[in-house]
């Protein structure tokens, strides 16, 4: 037969116990989230950043195609006859 103060350090280990093993999943589970929510919030960030440089460029090429066909019919229009030499 056991001890009383056995018995008694058995019956509190168990809710000691029960409380770790909540408190580590608690941990688990929030690191869990807040890896999810990271990793979302870099995808949002390089998207942005990503749409934000192409749209940039796509700025300056439009400015580029229009500079280059002002060039074009100038040159259509001013220019007689094309000497290739």
């Amino acid at each position: 037969m056991a001890a009383p103060a056995d018995q008694t350090i058995l019956r509190l280990s168990r809710p000691f116990w029960l409380l770790a093993g909540i408190s580590f999943l608690c941990l688990v589970l929030g690191a869990t989230y807040l890896m999810h929510a990271q990793n979302r919030t870099a995808i949002q960030s390089s998207q942005m950043l990503f749409s934000t440089v192409v749209e940039s460029r796509l700025t300056r090429l439009s400015e580029l195609v229009l500079e280059y066909g002002y060039w074009d019919e100038a040159v259509d229009n001013l220019v007689d006859d094309v000497n290739e030499e």
